[in-house]
């Protein structure tokens, strides 16, 4: 491949979009690199949420759904980092919403549509867990009347109480509590609480308020 790819991810992780931009008009078949992390270009840009960088990607040539190595597209990482302009942007250039992205970027009526079509239950799950992790508590609540599991799993086997718990999502974390989510669990990972966690965020206040919900 001509160029070289780590210059292309360290521009986009610098914020430099001119060199990103005159690198790429010189070798365009970076567009498509990937990290030695399996991170496609297109992700990395997505998750600064620069739709400047995004678009610069997607102008030379990148593949708009394109995968990571870990299954999810530039769309469904945005969404995944609350990345919600070059979410935007990348919805607007063609991507492909999901159920999940769409859970995730709390886009209430796309969710609803997509649980017209009567997606498996993991689905639903699945989407409660990152809906919870991104504090979109109307979403929340409707995948919950669909049946979504209040100690949903994400990343580390941590349920989504976990996640809202260090992202600082106080009332997603607490409204989950109410449902029952179990605030006693650990994750396999770090054998942490959802209170530890929310320590771990740096939310003390919350942190307390999980600890006096545990018997």
């Amino acid at each position: 491949m001509k160029g070289d790819p780590s210059a292309a991810f360290a521009f986009v992780r610098d914020g430099d979009r001119e060199s990103l931009a005159n690198l790429l008009a010189s070798a365009p078949a970076l567009a498509s690199a990937t990290s030695d992390e399996g991170m496609p270009l297109l992700h990395a840009a997505a998750q600064t949420d620069d739709t400047g960088m995004v678009d610069t990607v997607l102008t030379a040539g990148a593949e708009v759904d394109a995968k990571a190595a870990w299954g999810h597209t530039a769309l469904e990482w945005a969404a995944n980092t609350n990345a919600h302009r070059t979410a935007g942007l990348l919805l607007a250039r063609g991507a492909e919403l999901t159920l999940w992205a769409a859970a995730a970027l709390g886009r209430l009526g796309e969710v609803g549509a997509f649980l017209e079509a009567s997606p498996e239950p993991q689905a639903v799950s699945d989407a409660f867990y990152i809906a919870c992790r991104n504090g979109a508590l109307d979403v929340a609540r409707l995948l919950r009347r669909h049946g979504a599991d209040v100690d949903a799993l994400g990343y580390f086997d941590a349920t989504a109480l976990h996640w809202a718990a260090i992202n600082g999502h106080e009332e997603t974390a607490l409204w989950l509590v109410g449902e029952g989510a179990d605030v006693r669990r650990r994750d396999p990972e770090f054998d942490s609480t959802p209170a530890g966690w929310a320590r771990e965020g740096g939310h003390d206040a919350l942190a307390h308020k999980l600890e006096l919900e545990s018997p």
